[in-house]
């Protein structure tokens, strides 16, 4: 319980610094005098870093444990975060950006794969609820200091924040040694070594997660830019209206974890999706923030239902490398999707946003229904 407890905090301080780029931005850009699509450039480097970490990651997580990897990594995070605070330099935050997405990919296949094999899906999802509370924490302290117009302070305060978590993750170091301790360990949660899957189901899997980060980091990189140009938003309202939509995921991934005693993950990715359709739906209609929070809200269960079913696809033993390699397609989709959609909208509308979120939906929804489709009859997964 003592570890189950660290790893939430974890989640939290992970969450963190994912929100602040997309809120901090508008008030960034104008301090540094850059067009505001080049913030796409900045998420594409961090992205690209995270890429880079998260395939690497089953060799290092191999070699230093656990525990090691989200030490190290949250330490490097906190270090990058606390530079990013004193730059006054477009440069600067682009070349501190790479460091940034090291950190944070192998904080993210580590935990995840850590809590996919030991755990069940309850904690899976309000682990994830735990990393919305952190993403949307975060806007909330840069909206606080972007009405000072200080969003130095804003990275400042996170880093600390992260500083503090790294010195409790060194004190628990021991902790993630003894997995056997683990009340619920693979075997009870219905995971077999090998899994049914094959590369076809990786293939699509791995579209899966692409799509999905694809979608969210779109949402999260431009809503506030949206809200602006779009919505007549002042810089603190829009910042305040991106923190909805981690809102939305916390509050989601809070109930999910209730819902997953008695609903399969597979049936919460396409309840996700459907919910995503009608929230855009919502937006059409003018309801800004009722939909900002539902696109969270069928966003929440979709990332962590996805990690669940990864062991149980490909089994115990395959299970970190699938993961590695999932969450290198979805950072793929991060890095390049964002800034993609930046530079078309800027040259023809925010709305395109909303449509590109609409496709990466449906597109998602046939690659799930598809894997469903290869599972046999009576594995049911895990809970």
């Amino acid at each position: 319980m003592l570890l189950l407890t660290i790893i939430y905090a974890a989640f939290i301080s992970l969450g963190l610094p994912d929100s602040l780029l997309g809120s901090a931005w508008p008030a960034i850009c104008e301090s540094l005098g850059v067009p505001v699509s080049w913030g796409g450039f900045i998420s594409m480097i961090c992205c690209a870093g995270t890429v880079i970490s998260s395939l690497s990651s089953e060799r290092v997580i191999g070699r230093l444990g656990t525990g090691k990897t989200v030490f190290l990594s949250t330490f490097l995070t906190a270090i990058t975060l606390l530079a990013w605070s004193f730059t006054g330099s477009y440069w600067v935050l682009c070349l501190m950006a790479l460091p940034l997405g090291l950190g944070a990919g192998s904080i993210d296949v580590a935990l995840n794969n850590y809590v996919a094999l030991h755990y069940k899906a309850r904690h899976m999802s309000w682990l994830h609820c735990f990393w919305g509370i952190g993403a949307t924490i975060g806007p909330m302290i840069m909206a606080g200091f972007l009405k000072e117009g200080r969003w130095q302070m804003g990275y400042r305060t996170v880093s600390l924040i992260q500083l503090a978590l790294t010195l409790v993750l060194f004190l628990s170091m021991g902790l993630w040694k003894n997995k056997d301790s683990d009340p619920d360990a693979p075997a009870s949660c219905g995971i077999t070594e090998d899994g049914f899957g094959n590369r076809l189901t990786l293939a699509l899997a791995s579209l899966s997660f692409f799509l999905y980060c694809t979608a969210e980091s779109t949402l999260s990189m431009w809503t506030s830019s949206y809200a602006i140009s779009m919505l007549g938003f002042d810089k603190s309202q829009a910042a305040l209206l991106a923190s909805c939509f981690f809102f939305g995921i916390a509050g989601g991934r809070l109930l999910s974890g209730f819902l997953t005693f008695k609903i399969k993950s597979e049936t919460l990715i396409v309840l996700g999706l459907c919910l995503i359709s009608s929230a855009l739906l919502m937006l059409v209609l003018g309801w800004a923030f009722p939909a900002v929070i539902g696109l969270g809200l069928g966003c929440a269960p979709i990332y962590p239902s996805m990690i669940m079913e990864t062991p149980v696809r490909f089994g115990s033993r395959k299970s970190r490398r699938a993961i590695g390699l999932q969450m290198a397609s979805a950072y793929v989709g991060s890095t390049f999707m964002p800034t993609l959609a930046g530079v078309i909208s800027q040259r023809t509308s925010f709305r395109f946003i909303y449509i590109a979120v609409l496709a990466c939906t449906l597109l998602m929804l046939a690659s799930t229904l598809a894997i469903k489709a290869q599972k046999p009859r009576g594995l049911s997964g895990k809970r």
